[in-house]
C-alpha cells in the first residue's frame, strides 16, 4: 500500500508505547492522594493531581480487566508521575521529570512512554505498581493487565502479554464503561512497512520482561503481540485469552504459527473489514473503530469514514470521522476527488457537531475556523491535541 507523505493538512500526531515491566529509577518521594476500592493513587511529594481524572479512568479500567482476568486479590498502588520516562533499554528507565521527552526508534520514529508497569523492588526508592502520565482509560487498562498477571504470578512471553495488553487496551469509554475495539492502526501500519522475518520472530517471541532487549526489540515485540493475538481473537470472537495461550503452547512451530497469524492481521481486507465496524448500532463501537484510522493514509479508509460521517448523528462519533478523515492527508497524497468530498464533508461536519465536554467543543470551532482563515496552523496542533482523544490510540 504505497503513501506518499503530504504534511500541508496535518498536526503532528505522535504515537505512544506502554511497558510491561521497567526496573524503575528513580529518587522521588512518592505520598498518597487518594485510598480507593481496590487500588491507591500516589503522587511526586508536593504534586497535586486531578483525582477524579483518575477515578474516572481507573475505576472504569478495573471493571473491564476484572472481567477478563478475575478480580484483583491485593489493592494496586497507582503513581501519577509529572514529566515523561527516559529509556535506557526495552526494560530499563528513569523518570526525568521533564514534559515532552521523545524516545526515536531506529527504523520507527518518535514516541512517547506514557505509562508502565514496574515489579518487584517496593521501598522508597524502588516503588512498584502502575506509573502513569495522564489519566487516561486505555492506558490504565493496559498497565491493570500487567498488574493482574503479576499478581496471579504467570509466566507469560513478553510478546503474549504485551498482545494483550495492546488488545484490551485499545477502544474507548463511554458513560463509564470501556468498550474493546481491539484493532491498533499504528502496528499495522508499522508492520506493514517492515515485516520481521521468521528468523527475527524467532527472537522476538522469545523474549521475556526480565530478558535484558532494546527499545526497539521491546515497541516491535508490543507489535508482533498485537497482530498475533488480534488474529486469535478475531477468530475466538471473544477474550478468551487462557484459550489463545493454551493453543501457543500447544503448537509444534511457534515461529510459523505466530507468523500465520501476524500475515492473517496484517492483510487489507482484515483492516478494511474490521473498519467496517464504524456502522455499529452502538456509538460507542463506532467511536472506537475509527479513532487512530487516520494512520493507514488509504483513500479507501477516508472514503469510508466519509460514508459513515455523511450519515452519522452522535456528536462524538461525527468529531471522530471528521478528525481521523481529515489527518488522514497528511498520510495519503489523496486524489481530487477525495479532496472535493473531503473538505465540505469535515468543515461542515466540524462546525456544526455538538459535543459533551466543553473544551472539546470550543477546539473543534477552533478547528474548523483554522482551515477557513489564513494563519490557521497557529492554533490547528492546540485545537488537535485537545481533541486527542478521538485520534490517538
Amino acid at each position: 500500500m504505497p503513501r506518499k507523505r503530504h504534511t500541508q493538512h496535518t498536526p503532528l500526531l505522535s504515537a505512544c508505547a506502554t511497558l510491561a515491566a521497567l526496573t524503575l529509577t528513580s529518587c522521588t518521594s512518592w505520598v498518597p492522594a487518594g485510598d480507593y476500592e481496590g487500588w491507591t493513587l500516589y503522587v511526586e511529594d508536593g504534586s497535586t493531581v486531578d483525582n477524579e481524572a483518575y477515578c474516572g479512568a481507573f475505576d472504569a479500567a478495573f471493571i473491564a480487566v476484572e472481567d477478563v482476568f478475575g478480580p484483583f486479590v491485593d489493592k494496586v498502588d497507582v503513581h501519577a508521575i509529572s514529566g515523561s520516562v527516559d529509556l535506557q533499554s526495552g526494560n530499563r528507565g528513569t523518570i526525568t521529570g521533564e514534559e515532552g521527552v521523545v524516545e526515536v526508534v531506529e527504523g520507527i520514529g518518535a514516541t512517547v512512554v506514557p505509562a508502565f508497569h514496574a515489579g518487584g523492588g517496593g521501598g522508597l526508592f524502588s516503588p512498584s505498581g502502575i506509573f502513569v502520565a495522564t489519566p487516561a482509560t486505555g492506558t490504565a487498562v493496559h498497565e491493570l493487565v500487567h498488574a493482574r498477571v503479576a499478581e496471579l504470578g504467570l509466566s507469560l512471553p513478553l510478546w503474549f502479554e504485551e498482545g494483550v495488553a495492546a488488545i484490551m487496551g485499545d477502544g474507548i469509554e463511554r458513560e463509564g464503561r470501556w468498550v474493546v475495539d481491539g484493532f491498533s492502526f499504528w502496528p499495522w501500519v508499522e508492520l506493514q512497512e517492515e515485516r520481521p522475518t521468521k528468523a527475527e520472530l524467532d527472537r522476538l517471541l522469545s523474549l521475556t520482561s526480565r530478558q535484558d532487549h532494546s527499545v526497539r526489540e521491546n515497541v516491535i515485540v508490543h507489535f508482533v503481540g498485537w497482530a498475533v493475538i488480534f488474529d486469535c481473537m478475531r477468530e475466538t470472537g471473544d477474550l478468551d485469552w487462557q484459550r489463545w495461550l493454551e493453543e501457543s503452547r500447544s503448537v509444534e512451530d511457534l515461529t510459523s504459527w505466530a507468523f500465520a497469524r501476524m500475515e492473517r492481521t496484517l492483510e487489507l481486507d482484515t483492516m478494511l473489514t474490521w473498519l467496517d465496524r464504524v456502522e455499529d448500532e452502538d456509538p460507542a463501537v463506532r467511536l472506537a473503530a475509527a479513532r487512530g484510522a487516520w494512520k493507514v493514509g488509504d483513500e479507501d479508509v477516508i472514503m469510508l469514514l466519509l460514508d459513515q460521517l455523511e450519515r452519522e448523528e452522535d456528536g462524538e462519533v461525527k468529531a471522530c470521522l471528521a478528525i481521523n478523515a481529515l489527518a488522514s492527508l497528511g498520510r495519503v497524497d489523496a486524489s481530487r476527488e477525495v479532496e472535493r468530498r473531503l473538505w465540505p464533508t469535515v468543515l461542515r461536519a466540524l462546525r456544526r457537531v455538538e459535543l459533551p465536554i466543553e473544551e472539546e467543543q470550543v477546539a473543534a470551532r477552533e478547528l474548523y475556523r483554522s482551515y477557513r482563515r489564513w494563519g490557521g496552523w497557529r492554533t490547528r496542533q492546540s485545537s488537535f491535541d485537545k481533541l486527542d482523544r478521538f485520534w490517538r490510540e
